[in-house]
């Protein structure tokens, strides 16, 4: 948003369940996103700025934003796809989850 000052940037609502016995912890620092052709965007900001542990059934929404990096432009980048990697602690284990989305453009349909 160019009138608020805004960086141009990917926006990620980020919803985390605990369905475990462990509490569960996101870790922001590890919170990463870039293009399929890894392409890495900025360091995110997260609102709230600070997770806190979630017991079993404890539910919380971060909303994640990754600006573009310094001196780059949206037309630089090749966002068929994107990828988003997130880290979060179970009690005294760490797992890293990863999921990959692609632009899917739909088949024009012709009738005759």
């Amino acid at each position: 948003d160019r009138e608020a000052g805004t960086p141009t940037q990917v926006e990620v609502l980020l919803r985390l369940e605990n369905l475990g016995q462990a509490t569960a912890l996101l870790d922001l620092d590890e919170l990463f996103l870039a293009t399929t052709s890894l392409e890495a965007f900025g360091a995110p900001r997260v609102d709230p700025p600070r997770a806190e542990p979630l017991a079993r059934g404890e539910q919380a929404l971060f909303e994640v934003s990754f600006p573009l990096p310094p001196d780059t432009q949206l037309d630089d980048f090749d966002l068929d796809g994107i990828l988003l990697r997130w880290v979060v602690e179970f009690g005294d284990r760490r797992v890293t989850t990863e999921v990959t989305f692609e632009r899917q453009v739909p088949a024009l349909l012709y009738a005759y």
